[in-house]
């Protein structure tokens, strides 16, 4: 399992979270939530806050999305334990 991050450039949270992140121990990627290109597949995410945290398979399929806020590292890691 991977994290994607989706995030905004004006969302104060995002940039904390982000920079908070140097400390996990799992993989992660960052998702633009500003990017003209991806707006229609935020919008079949349903995001509309940020921040999101999504978990993905090795393929990049979705498997859980976060409701949007910061979510505690310590949360993340264990429900991608649930699903290993």
């Amino acid at each position: 399992m991977k994290v994607r991050v989706i995030t905004a450039k004006d969302c104060p949270k995002c940039r904390m979270y982000v920079r908070n992140l140097v400390t996990v121990k799992f993989a992660y990627e960052i998702y633009d939530g500003d990017a003209e290109e991806n707006q229609e597949q935020l919008d079949a995410w349903k995001v509309e806050e940020f921040p999101v945290i999504q978990l993905l398979d090795n393929d990049g399929k979705l498997h859980y999305q976060f409701p949007p806020g910061a979510v505690a590292p310590r949360v993340i890691e264990a429900q991608i334990r649930r699903f290993e």
